[in-house]
């Protein structure tokens, strides 16, 4: 709903490179490392509740926005890299 209210194109999103990405997450106003973090979470959660060949897609965007969260956040997080560790542990499984 969040995104749709910012008229963020999920669908098209999920098509862009990294750096595209980055780029179209910068154009929006107010997008902090910790709302970069949440979309990541969610998109992650798509792909470990996606049981199709799409769950590679969602893995790597979330891996995508978890390395811009470490690249614009000045701290580091547990909590980041555990979830980043899953993913490429679901990645390295398929």
């Amino acid at each position: 709903m969040l995104l749709n209210e910012l008229d963020f194109d999920f669908d098209a999103f999920l098509l862009l490179s990294e750096k595209e990405s980055n780029e179209y997450i910068a154009n929006f106003t107010g997008f902090s490392v910790e709302n970069v973090e949440l979309l990541a979470e969610c998109v992650s959660e798509i792909g470990f509740n996606d049981k199709s060949d799409n769950s590679k897609k969602y893995f790597e965007k979330a891996l995508q926005l978890y390395n811009l969260c470490n690249l614009k956040s000045a701290t580091y997080s547990y909590d980041r890299e555990t979830k980043i560790s899953a993913i490429k542990n679901m990645l390295a499984t398929d």
